[in-house]
């Protein structure tokens, strides 16, 4: 159809007497009638790449999300083993590490 009314027209303007549901201010159409205000060609393709470029752009916003976690992620165990330094407690790990590696070499459970 593209540009066109369809096979039975245009129909004169007094067929339109039918008020929007919404804005009762406007008329919509009539009995077996619709207003048309503007005729835009359909394009396909348009559309495609206009969904694709938001679909990218979604996707862009969570790659950089989940970037974002991961360098959060890595500054959140930079700052344990520093804490962890700090207070010695890495000292303390390493050295129960120690006994029960040594334990397991002497044999003793």
């Amino acid at each position: 159809m593209g540009n066109e009314f369809g096979k039975y027209g245009q129909k004169p303007e007094k067929d339109c007497k039918m008020k929007c549901n919404l804005e009762n201010d406007l008329i919509c159409g009539g009995s077996w009638r619709n207003s048309i205000f503007e005729l835009v060609p359909f394009t396909p393709q348009e559309r495609n790449e206009k969904e694709a470029k938001e679909l990218n752009d979604s996707i862009k916003s969570i790659i950089k999300d989940i970037d974002d976690a991961r360098k959060d992620q890595r500054e959140a165990c930079r700052l344990a083993r520093k804490i962890s330094w700090i207070t010695g407690a890495d000292m303390r790990r390493a050295a129960a590490r120690k006994s029960v590696d040594a334990a397991s070499a002497s044999g003793q459970n």
